[in-house]
């Protein structure tokens, strides 16, 4: 076939390297993210039934962790091209971590607490490498707001008894309900950018941290709508803060909330003090009461890389967590390592508020969720140990930011970086 003058010299001669391009299979890429994300759901929800057994000598609760991180590594390696997480934003938190453990390697757990902490950034790194449109996006919501469907579910089966209409008289899967804060937290903002059925989903997981009555996630549950970061109007804000505060007194005054708070049965919000002997804290007070002499020593700098497990168990307790991540973090690696890391995820709120506003859709929505999820994230910090559990909240989190800013650098036909 002869070809024009023209288009002859516009071929490639055989003889010359051809150029590379960027293949995009977009339904590959999409199965690729189902997976990815039904295998960290699967991760955070198996646990709710055999979390306690052991695979190989080790937790199912730690393999629920341990197993999406590797293959995180594993598609980080593959696609490292690809990644769009903002880990220039995360290295200076990275650099500090790894210094700390460097220097108290040999402490206690130290290389599992490392790879703790790391966990959400490598998952995210790895989510970032999807490509996904709007419709894409709007599957990972609808799998999100199954996700409360499930909760119910699970409960009513390890609970059978509240069918009846009889509730558990002490705290309840404490790890599970801090990990629906996430769904909290994404149900608030889907419903200020319009989805008004996510109203409902938000009351159904403030209702299961009440049956479940685990007093933290509680209160951090409640924050997500008034704090949401999503466009709520100044109106509806003032509503849902006097709806909330209205449950909040109606729960804080039921039977089973009373009991749960003081040793007497009955107190006052008032009486909500850590020098209150008949506020129940679980034992919390003397643990932080042991940190805090740690932290008075080294304020700025730490004790060392996860110094604060073998100061509890020598100080005859017998558990090394010390419900407050905050303080825990302070006395390991000073007021310097827990501003950084304060300051860092503020910056990550704000950088996903602002792809926020410029985007539409699911993908608006679910960066207002991320954003969101910041807040009740880091409330819970003060009572629990939700920086140990990756696998309820840290991971998906951290997955949703990275798909978030996937979908921005998405480009039609192609995965560019």
């Amino acid at each position: 076939m002869n070809l024009p003058e023209n288009e002859i010299m516009n071929v490639t001669p055989a003889n010359e390297p051809q150029a590379e391009y960027a293949y995009f299979d977009e339904y590959q890429d999409f199965r690729g993210m189902n997976r990815f994300m039904l295998m960290l759901i699967a991760a955070a929800i198996i646990p709710w039934f055999i979390g306690g057994r052991e695979i190989l000598g080790f937790n199912i609760t730690g393999w629920a962790w341990v197993i999406p991180m590797v293959i995180s590594v594993l598609i980080c390696f593959k696609n490292i091209r690809l990644i769009t997480f903002p880990l220039g934003l995360w290295i200076s938190w990275i650099s500090w971590l790894l210094v700390y453990w460097y220097f108290g390697r040999n402490n206690l757990y130290a290389l599992q607490s490392l790879f703790q902490m790391l966990s959400p950034i490598v998952i995210g790194c790895a989510a970032s490498t999807f490509r996904s449109d709007n419709w894409q996006l709007e599957n990972i919501i609808h799998w999100l707001t199954r996700f409360a469907i499930i909760a119910w579910v699970i409960l009513i089966i390890r609970l059978p008894m509240i069918l009846t209409g009889v509730l558990p008289g002490h705290g309840f899967m404490a790890a599970e309900m801090i990990g629906l804060l996430l769904m909290g937290a994404c149900y608030a903002s889907f419903y200020a950018c319009g989805s008004h059925r996510h109203l409902y989903y938000y009351f159904s997981m403030l209702a299961i941290t009440f049956v479940a009555l685990v007093r933290g996630p509680m209160v951090a549950m409640l924050s997500c709508m008034p704090l949401t970061l999503a466009p709520l109007g100044i109106r509806k804000r003032v509503v849902m803060v006097a709806i909330l505060l209205i449950c909040g007194i109606v729960i804080f005054n039921t039977d089973r909330v009373q009991q749960r708070m003081f040793q007497s049965g009955s107190g006052e919000v008032s009486d909500l003090r850590l020098d209150n002997p008949d506020f129940k804290t679980t034992a919390r007070k003397a643990m932080w009461d042991v940190l805090l002499l740690g932290v008075n020593e080294k304020p700025f700098f730490g004790n060392g890389w996860n110094s604060h497990r073998e100061v509890l168990l020598k100080a005859g307790f017998r558990t090394y967590a010390p419900h407050n991540d905050w303080l825990k973090l302070w006395h390991d690696i000073g007021a310097l390592g827990i501003g950084l890391y304060g300051l860092t995820m503020l910056l990550q709120l704000f950088f996903l508020v602002q792809i926020a506003r410029w985007t539409t859709g699911a993908h608006q929505m679910l960066a207002y969720g991320a954003a969101t999820a910041f807040i009740p994230y880091m409330l819970i910090m003060f009572t629990d140990n939700v920086v140990l559990y990756v696998q309820f909240f840290g991971n998906l989190h951290f997955a949703l930011i990275g798909i978030v800013y996937g979908a921005v650098n998405r480009v039609e036909g192609y995965a560019n970086a």
